[in-house]
């Protein structure tokens, strides 16, 4: 061995600062477990080769260049190194000898070399990043691997290198020297430096600011191994082998229109990110050789960077545009790549290693092969890593050939996901060939192994049945076989099944002689109670349709849906009648009647009803300020019941709590399923389901195995009660009416772990629900943070489609279509209104499908997830709420000229509406009386927290409302009317008011609702204020007078002891005004029996 190889110079020189670039890759690669950029490939060697010779071949190259020579030791307290150079550098030098090694089983060994050799980790303060193994495959074949660190050279570098080894190979027998280097990259990393500083820059250092604040985090894709904490950058390659048929394509195609390949790859790319993401704006990352001066070409150091382009499409936009313009934007990043650091983007990251680019671009041009007398050096293979990304396209140019890669983050992805990718890009580059002037939208990049997955796999979920039995006859046969079985409980009495059934067989004779028949729609107006499920059971056996009816209703609201559903009879009770007295049509009052309906038959009427006559009728928001009517039929309802059942496979006899409003088709889950199964319908009163203690009370009397509820509801409850895991079902939860989060689920799994959980989704369109998603765990299973909504039940179809009702592919966003046996009728007496959002199947002539106006994206297996909503619909607690409806309503009060309603959320989970108004007159009508206006037309949770009035609305450029630019509500409260807290009790009472309500000012007149308060808060309140005093205090107490100064004397009214209240009050008063530091030593005090 020579000396050169067997001792490191002790002659240090003094020490060189970083470039800004080498700063960055150090950072990157100091965290733990991280990856070490670099760059490695595979020199070929053929021919008579002279080991010795080759050694000092690459020895005179790294004496030429110092950054080959250069350590990187960092004094203590510091975290970046520096520069230190060498004077005589050992090379770090391995052979391997693979001759006797079976030729097939020998190139196996070279890949497993190859993988080890890039493994082996560097010692960056004690020799130069740079190592060699040479692998003897024959006596007259060779492989070099050679690995660079990043902080020593780049890709451009690296065929620097290779070049300069040969030349120094060839000229080692005249002893001819290379010529020096005029630059050494110590110098250059200083040059660098400052130019950043320089004043001359200013315009660039602009131009890279205005990029940083523009810079958004490019999402995560669905069809990435989802990772919460994910530090592990893994790179790998995947070959794309282009047919010769393709490649031929290509260049022809880039011929005909003047552009390069490395610009028609590059927006291929581009385009193909757009595919798969859905996504019209993001930041790609290009290489750039960062070598803009003539100086700078030959020499060896980190030069390269990755410019961050930000990309902006449509899907109008054409690929020959995309060419020309990522031309121009190139220039321009080129005209100022020197000045560019990351120093602007950096403050956005949440960690050095997040992945800024995300997805980035590479071109390698492969330098010829070298033949030095008989021995030939050909650069076969190469790599370079010198920063994160998660796909990175890869194109490797030389002598007329190509070789296409898709480098990927091994951590996020795994090989069977990336060889989908390598095929729909080579897809995807057929397609743009033919149709380079169509919009983007229009080009495809799923196979028909795709598409097979996404129209038929994801819905093979067919079950064929005979529908022997409507629903209501399902139920009669259970009275039949189990006639003493509970079916009903509620807060006053109970009914066995055959006392149900009977009950509701008298009702139902009695309306067949007042005329229902079938597809006769009849409203029902009953309270929260068993009357109501004998109401329904009596109109289905008499052949018609039940219209539920909330008794909160406001009497327009009431009017128009029972004259929009043609009723000519009602059934209704005593203390529900006053508010039908301006309708004109017959009145079933089943307190008076209740004498006559008992003269009736018990036995089951046999009334004819087909499974096509309607089974129920639901109202819901509409967009044009009327609610619609939708038409539900048995067939429909039938299919939902056979499918959920199915899917909860709860054991006969089980226990369902039914807390959902019977207007809307939420809690049928929990009615349906269990009537025609044997179980128990428990219905919750309405008191008693906003009330966390009375609700835990009742369910530690009654177990209750299944409870289907809201999820923002069920949160309220758990934050309440005192014992939340007695709230929670034994066996089944169902959460449904909005999106689910996974902090809920988390809480319901510390206190029910053996509980199993099911997100449930569809709207009432579709009868009652298609999609459910049984939550195995806590942890998110994507980068959102809501629960998926699931797969379909059996005989209903999803299906994600893009605006031209193609499929989009698996992890991009689209409408939700639902297609299938739960498919209702159609909206009542809405004909044109139904043929809009019920579409000829594109798949399927013969059927419809509904567009729900839902986001979704498909996971990998043909889970779904809910990404929002395409227009202006919102849910409130449950509640769909159309803006549209409200804002009509707004305009029809006569000082209200315009109106536009959005939703604002005051606090996390806790969304309000908001009205931002134009007056029609100079005065304005006070938020009191438009209060008032709005209860007389909508239900309570379709009336905005707050109004604010405005000259005008801001308008986007292209003239349309700039909902962003909208002002956000003043929570400092400049309500009218203010009084100010006068005891302690009222003080402490306003203080639990503004948190709840995040306000900052809290009159003790105020009303709880009028200030923003709605029932799920009104839960919180009464806890919190239970909590505070100990004192009993009801919901009801609340609703009866909902000010600060009402329940102020309700406490004082109710205390134990004269004065207990205003006590405990100055005792809180005092705590909070005492800091941190007095509190923990009043606790101190506490537990050494002090007194406090």
């Amino acid at each position: 061995m020579t000396d050169f190889e067997t001792s490191l110079s002790t002659d240090m020189n003094e020490g060189f600062r970083l470039s800004p670039q080498q700063e960055r890759t150090w950072l990157l690669q100091g965290l733990e477990f991280s990856y070490q950029y670099q760059v490695n490939g595979s020199l070929s060697i053929k021919g008579n080769l002279d080991i010795e010779r080759l050694k000092m071949a690459i020895y005179k190259v790294m004496e030429r260049h110092e950054i080959l020579r250069t350590i990187f030791p960092c004094l203590p307290g510091m975290n970046i190194p520096f520069q230190q150079i060498l004077t005589i550098s050992k090379l770090d030098w391995q052979e391997e000898d693979l001759r006797e090694t079976d030729h097939n089983k020998g190139f196996k060994r070279l890949n497993i070399i190859q993988s080890q050799f890039a493994q082996i980790p560097f010692n960056f303060d004690k020799a130069p990043p740079i190592k060699f193994k040479l692998v003897r495959l024959l006596d007259d074949k060779f492989c070099l691997l050679i690995r660079l660190s990043a902080l020593c050279g780049d890709s451009h570098s690296f065929n620097i290198f290779i070049q300069e080894i040969v030349e120094a190979y060839q000229h080692y027998e005249t002893n001819k020297k290379l010529p020096e280097v005029e630059i050494q990259y110590a110098d250059i990393a200083e040059w660098f430096h400052e130019l950043l500083e320089d004043e001359e820059g200013a315009i660039a250092r602009s131009f890279w600011r205005e990029k940083g604040e523009q810079y958004e985090a490019n999402p995560s894709l669905v069809i990435e191994e989802y990772n919460q904490q994910s530090f592990d950058f893994t790179p790998q390659l995947e070959r794309i082998e282009l047919s010769s048929e393709l490649w031929d394509k290509i260049k022809k195609f880039v011929d005909s229109y003047d552009i390069s390949l490395e610009n028609f790859f590059y927006s291929s790319f581009i385009t193909f990110i757009y595919k798969i993401t859905g996504k019209a704006s993001f930041f790609f990352g290009r290489q750039t050789q960062g070598r803009s001066y003539e100086e700078l070409e030959q020499g060896i150091g980190l030069f390269t960077k990755y410019l961050p382009n930000k990309i902006e499409l449509n899907e109008t936009s054409i690929f020959l545009e995309i060419l020309e313009l990522n031309q121009l934007n190139d220039s321009e990043n080129k005209k100022w790549q020197d000045y560019f650091t990351w120093d602007n983007f950096q403050e956005k990251e949440k960690n050095i290693n997040q992945t800024i680019l995300s997805y980035s671009f590479e071109w390698y041009e492969y330098p010829p092969e070298n033949k030095v007398s008989d021995v030939s050096f050909s650069l076969i293979d190469k790599t370079s890593v010198i920063e994160p990304f998660i796909l990175k396209l890869v194109v490797q140019y030389q002598d007329s050939n190509l070789k296409l890669f898709l480098a990927y983050d091994n951590y996020k992805f795994d090989s069977k996901t990336i060889k989908k990718l390598c095929n729909q890009y080579k897809i995807l580059l057929n397609d743009i060939i033919v149709k380079a002037s169509s919009p983007i939208n229009q080009l495809n990049i799923l196979s028909e192994e795709d598409k097979e997955n996404i129209l038929n796999k994801f819905n093979q979920n067919s079950l064929k049945y005979s529908i022997k039995n409507l629903v209501y006859q399902q139920f009669e046969k259970q009275a039949i076989q189990k006639p003493e079985h509970l079916a009903l409980i509620d807060e006053n009495q109970s009914l066995t099944y055959e006392e149900l059934n009977q009950k509701s067989n008298q009702l139902a004779h009695y309306l067949i002689k007042k005329g229902v028949k079938p597809d006769c729609i009849v409203p029902l107006l009953v309270e929260r109670s068993v009357d109501f499920i004998v109401g329904m059971l009596a109109i289905l056996k008499a052949g018609g349709a039940y219209l539920p009816l909330d008794a909160t209703l406001p009497l327009e609201a009431l009017k128009l849906r029972v004259e929009d559903a043609q009723a000519s009879l009602i059934i209704t009770q005593n203390h529900l009648k006053l508010n039908l007295a301006d309708l004109s049509l017959t009145i079933l009052n089943l307190d008076q009647e209740q004498d006559n309906i008992a003269q009736e038959s018990t036995e089951n009427p046999n009334i004819p009803v087909a499974a096509d006559n309607l089974v129920y009728v639901i109202y819901t928001s509409g967009s044009t300020g009327k609610p619609k009517g939708v038409g539900v039929e048995h067939k429909q309802l039938y299919n939902y019941v056979y499918g959920i059942q199915d899917k909860l496979d709860l054991p006969p006899e089980s226990h369902f709590a039914n807390v959902s409003s019977f207007a809307a088709d939420l809690g049928n889950t929990v009615i349906f399923p269990p009537l025609c199964t044997g179980g128990c319908v428990h219905i919750i009163s309405q008191d008693r389901i906003m009330d966390a203690e009375g609700f835990a009370e009742y369910c530690d009397h009654h177990p209750i195995d299944c409870l289907k509820i809201v999820p923002s509801h069920l949160s309220t409850l758990l934050i309440a009660a005192k014992h939340p895991e007695k709230i929670l079902p034994k066996k089944r939860l169902i959460l449904g009416g909005e999106a689910s989060n996974w902090q809920l689920i988390k809480k319901i799994k510390q206190y029910a772990p053996d509980c199993c959980i099911y997100n449930h989704y569809g709207p009432t369109e579709t009868t009652i629900g298609v999609l459910t998603y049984s939550v195995t765990s806590d942890e998110p299973v994507s980068d959102l943070n809501t629960v998926p909504l699931g797969t379909p039940l059996p005989n209903t179809q999803m299906y994600i489609l893009d605006r031209y009702l193609q499929p989009v592919p698996i992890g991009v966003t689209g409408e939700l279509y639902i297609g299938g046996d739960n498919l209702s009728r159609g909206y009542l007496n809405q004909p044109e209104l139904t043929e809009e959002r019920f579409i000829e199947n594109p798949f399927d002539k013969q059927t419809k499908l509904y567009k729900t106006g839902d986001l979704a994206r498909y996971f990998p297996d043909g889970t779904i997830e809910f990404l929002g909503r395409s227009d202006r619909q919102i849910k409130i607690r449950g509640f769909r709420i159309e803006l549209g409806e409200v804002e009509g309503t707004l305009r029809q009060h006569p000082q209200i000229q315009e109106a536009v309603v959005t939703s604002w959320e005051a606090s996390p989970g806790n969304p309000r509406l908001v009205a931002y108004l134009i007056s029609s007159e100079e005065e304005k009508p006070e938020n009191e009386i438009l209060n008032h206006f709005l209860a007389q037309k909508l239900s309570d949770f379709m009336i905005p927290s707050h109004f604010l009035w405005l000259d005008t609305f801001p308008l986007t450029p292209n003239g349309k409302i700039n909902y962003k630019a909208l002002p956000s509500p003043d929570t400092s409260n400049s309500q009218t009317n203010y009084i100010a807290p006068k005891t302690a009790i009222e003080e402490i009472l306003c203080n639990i008011w503004q948190d709840l309500l995040s306000l900052e000012k809290v009159g003790v007149n105020h009303s709880f609702f009028d200030l923003g308060g709605h029932s799920l808060l009104a839960t919180q309140l009464i806890s919190r204020i239970r909590q505070t005093f100990r004192a009993e205090i009801t919901l009801r107490d609340l609703f009866d007078d909902p000010t600060i100064s009402h329940l102020s004397q309700t406490l004082v009214s109710r205390e134990p002891k004269p004065g207990q209240t205003e006590k405990i009050a100055q005792t809180l008063k005092k705590l909070n005004s005492l800091s941190p530091e007095e509190k923990q030593r009043l606790l101190a005090q506490k537990r050494q029996g002090g007194q406090a």
